[in-house]
């Protein structure tokens, strides 16, 4: 009997874990035709979450829990490891996902050494990889402090016009001009000055018409808005390719795009406003186009559309595990803003390519973002002459 009160007492959270999952992939830019079907119950508290993707099924292992300790995560392995052996085999579970509310840090880090995936009910932040989908997101923990509202300056509609602001951090604006380069309207330029202002991240110079703005601080800006970046939901695909190099699978990228449709107009344009692409490399592959000591083997690049077809064309295929190509699907068109053309590959703006450095994190974070971080703040506006390699 008191199992069955706890039963009923959980199916509201396994209802809400459900939902969760189902809007996560339902962010995905891949057309994707996804039905969460319904949770299996278990005497033991644990859930098998059927969840439907065009071709393929997965069952997911979903244990909730009241905190997220480390020693959650070693139950759901053993939990796993016991399904996979014992169930029959249309049931038997093919991931597994750990639900709770703030999970520690070290829980989280043992989930992705193990192949776990996870959900923060309370953060928000989660960690879930199902072959080919690959979705992760990083939020501050939840605090008991009255703080500002995540979200008060940065969100992903005014995410464009921040980039066109740290891509000149010296330049001064008139705000329709900043309109037409994140092609955003006058009145979203308009609400978002007003609150830079308030954080005094802006000066004005005249009045009306003619008035013009220019940042104060763009290194605190250009910190705060890469921090707000690391929250945000990235839909990625992970990939594997048996190409000689990392450089010879950019260029297979960029030849497969090209062969595909995608509309490439590298130039010297005076107006890099102009400059949009629908693939840009970035994280450590774009780094070391611009950088030294940026040194990697998994290519990361963000693209526009038709993230499967490119793949293929590409030779490229899912895998669950060890990928050396992350395909993200850009959130926003100001993600191809200022692309800049370096022996050939088009390279995310450096805003865009030091925000994804510090997400990576590790020594991508620690050594070459830095370089990234000096190059968008120097005074000639830090534009790249082509390197010889």
């Amino acid at each position: 009997m008191s199992n069955r009160r706890e039963n009923e007492s959980a199916r509201p959270r396994i209802v809400a874990v459900v939902e969760a999952l189902t809007a996560i992939f339902e962010r995905s830019r891949e057309p994707l035709s996804l039905a969460a079907k319904r949770a299996l119950d278990d005497h033991q508290g644990v859930y098998l979450v059927q969840i439907e993707a065009p071709g393929r099924e997965h069952r997911v292992l979903v244990q909730l829990a009241s905190a997220g300790e480390l020693r959650r995560v070693d139950a759901l392995e053993r939990a796993l490891r016991e399904r996979q052996k014992g169930a029959v085999p249309n049931q038997r579970p093919t991931a597994a996902l750990l639900a709770a509310p703030n999970i520690t840090a070290a829980a989280q880090q043992r989930c992705m050494e193990q192949g776990l995936c996870y959900l923060d009910t309370a953060a928000g932040s989660y960690h879930v990889w199902l072959s080919p989908y690959y979705f992760d997101r990083v939020a501050p923990p939840i605090s008991g402090r009255a703080g500002r509202k995540p979200g008060r300056l940065f969100s992903q509609r005014r995410a464009p016009a921040i980039r066109v602001l740290l891509c000149h951090p010296y330049r001064t604006w008139h705000q329709r001009e900043i309109a037409a380069a994140a092609h955003l309207s006058v009145g979203t330029i308009h609400a978002l000055a007003r609150r830079l202002d308030s954080e005094r991240h802006i000066a004005r110079e005249g009045k009306g018409r003619t008035q013009k703005i220019h940042l104060t601080r763009p290194d605190v800006l250009l910190d705060e808005w890469a921090r707000w970046w690391r929250s945000q939901h990235l839909a990625r695909y992970a990939f594997h390719g048996e190409h000689p190099s990392a450089y010879a699978r950019m260029s297979a990228l960029f030849a497969a795009a090209s062969q595909i449709g995608f509309s490439f107009e590298p130039s010297d344009r005076a107006s890099p406003e102009q400059d949009l692409s629908p693939l840009v490399f970035t994280g450590l592959a774009g780094a070391s186009l611009v950088v030294p000591y940026a040194d990697f083997d998994v290519v990361t690049a963000y693209v526009s559309h038709d993230i499967s077809g490119l793949a293929r064309k590409a030779g490229l295929n899912y895998v669950e595990t060890a990928p050396n190509v992350l395909l993200l699907a850009a959130p926003d068109r100001g993600i191809f803003y200022d692309t800049r053309w370096i022996n050939g590959y088009p390279v995310a703006c450096l805003p865009q390519l030091y925000a994804d450095l510090l997400a990576i994190g590790a020594r991508a974070a620690g050594e070459v973002a830095p370089l990234v971080r000096d190059r968008i703040l120097r005074k000639n506006g830090g534009r790249i002459a082509n390197l010889s390699m």
